[in-house]
């Protein structure tokens, strides 16, 4: 939370940007925000890999990449299985 609050309490204009790298971290961020008193989208922008479905209820929608991670670690076992 404290990174948070350094980061908007450092914008001099226009208002910051966030991403995060799964959405256990972006609700960890929205929650931050709350506590802070801040509000998305007024506040700060937001984007996030994955797309799960607690994001549908969050408004206007976060900008999200699909990251199949499934699929990622079944690719990644085969490219190293062929390596040994």
């Amino acid at each position: 939370m404290n990174q948070v609050k350094q980061i908007m309490e450092r914008q001099r204009s226009g208002k910051p940007g966030f991403f995060t790298m799964n959405g256990r971290v972006l609700l960890h961020l929205l929650k931050a925000m709350q506590k802070l008193g801040y509000h998305y989208p007024e506040d700060a922008g937001i984007g996030s890999y994955e797309d799960l479905d607690w994001m549908e209820i969050i408004q206007p929608g976060i900008s999200c990449i699909h990251q199949d991670s499934f699929n990622l670690g079944v690719t990644t076992v085969k490219y190293f299985s062929k390596q040994t």
